[in-house]
């Protein structure tokens, strides 16, 4: 029994039409999905950015007032005061505020007068987003002994 070669088909190789069509379709889904993953994470970095030089900006500000004396610490409500350049150039919304309070407690501790640094900014979307503030107390120095 032989069988007749040029009668049987020849196995088919390589891809069909079908399946290089499906094959695109998941190639673009997951590209599609790589640029949104992207976009997502560039956002992300510029949030996390915004919050380190609105931080910095709090920390600069209140170590200045901090270096001034006691008397020179003048007890206010929160005040707005303009942002710094740096701030300003990646947060055009960014608004700082600064507040001096006296502390009363504890009792049987020397005066202190609490400092506080707030910057708040809104997003892209016009939306608040939660400020960064620091604060720091300021103690009343003790009257040296005269011996």
């Amino acid at each position: 029994m032989r069988t007749n070669h040029s009668q049987t088909k020849p196995a088919r190789r390589g891809f069909t039409l079908v399946e290089l069509a499906a094959a695109g379709v998941v190639l673009v889904a997951c590209l599609a999905l790589f640029a949104q993953i992207l976009f997502l994470v560039g956002k992300q970095e510029r949030a996390a950015e915004a919050r380190q030089v609105a931080l910095r900006t709090a920390a600069n500000r209140l170590e200045t007032l901090l270096a001034k004396n006691w008397d020179e610490l003048t007890v206010t409500e929160p005040t707005a005061e303009a942002a710094s350049a740096e701030v300003l150039a990646l947060i055009p919304s960014a608004t700082m505020s600064v507040q001096v309070s006296l502390a009363t407690e504890p009792v049987d501790q020397p005066p202190a007068k609490q400092i506080r640094v707030e910057v708040s900014w809104t997003d892209s979307a016009g939306a608040f987003v939660q400020p960064v503030g620091l604060s720091a107390w300021k103690h009343q120095p003790r009257p040296e002994a005269n011996e």
